[in-house]
């Protein structure tokens, strides 16, 4: 009885760690961009999100601003004052200068997302979804590109 009882631990405890993956094992050799672009502002308009695109610059005119606060954490004041915060884990893929999200993979994960307006909604949405992140740190800009398909629809 003991015997067949270990068992049946050892093949659960088998078939439950091929399932799941270490995020340390998704990580490509080049490591994650965090630790290059942490304590950097971007700047962006949340309205000129179109075609499943944001671009980001270092153009201080424009009204939204993200912050990569350090390696792990982001936050975004919008022109209202309102305020997005998160975690992001943006992959280095040095010369490419592209991120290519695996799939189910979440660049950002907003950890507000209740009682906000509109703008606030959409962009939330936007960087919740399967992002590409095409960059180039040299010139200051970045990317983020859907790769869901259709318009920008916020969940009820």
């Amino acid at each position: 009885m003991k015997t067949i009882i270990i068992f049946l631990i050892l093949f659960s405890n088998c078939a439950f760690a091929q399932q799941q993956i270490p995020v340390k094992e998704a990580i490509p050799k080049g490591g994650l961009l965090n630790q290059k672009i942490k304590q950097t502002k971007w700047y962006f308009n949340t309205d000129e999100i179109s075609d499943n695109k944001l671009d980001l610059n270092s153009n201080a005119a424009q009204p939204d601003i993200l912050d990569f606060v350090d390696a792990s954490k982001f936050l975004i004041t919008l022109r209202d004052g309102t305020k997005l915060s998160g975690t992001y884990q943006i992959f280095d893929l040095g010369d490419m200068g592209t991120h290519t999200a695996p799939k189910n993979y979440k660049t950002f994960k907003v950890n507000k997302t209740q009682n906000l307006d509109r703008r606030a909604t959409k962009l939330a949405t936007f960087l919740q979804q399967d992002l590409n992140v095409h960059y180039d740190l040299e010139q200051k800009t970045m990317d983020f590109i859907s790769n869901d398909n259709g318009p920008i629809v916020p969940s009820s």
